[in-house]
C-alpha cells in the first residue's frame, strides 16, 4: 500500500466511518471478491446501504481480524485502538 494510501485509510477509520469492502481488502491484504464472499458466508457482518454498497462497521472489522488472527499493521492496529477507545 502506498503512504499516501495507507494515511487516507488511517484518517477513514479515525473518523469511525463504516469501511466499504474495498477498503477491508487493503486491511486484510486480499482482493475485493475475497471480502464479498467472506460477507456472502456469513463470516464477516456488513450491511448495505440505500445504493447496495457493503459496509463493514469498525467493530464488527475488528471482532473479524481477531477471530480469524489477520495481521494489521501497526498504524491500522493504533487507528482501530483510537476510533474504538470509548466503545
Amino acid at each position: 500500500m502506498k503512504p499516501k494510501n495507507l494515511s487516507r485509510l488511517i484518517d477513514h477509520i479515525r473518523s469511525k466511518r463504516p469501511l466499504t469492502t474495498f477498503e477491508v481488502s487493503r486491511i486484510c491484504g486480499v482482493v475485493h471478491g475475497t471480502v464479498s464472499k467472506w460477507i456472502d458466508e456469513g463470516k464477516l457482518t456488513a450491511y448495505r446501504t440505500p445504493g447496495r454498497h457493503r459496509r463493514v462497521h469498525l467493530m464488527d472489522m475488528r471482532v473479524f481480524l481477531k477471530l480469524y488472527n489477520i495481521p494489521m499493521s501497526g498504524e491500522i492496529e493504533k487507528a482501530f485502538e483510537e476510533a474504538l477507545k470509548n466503545e
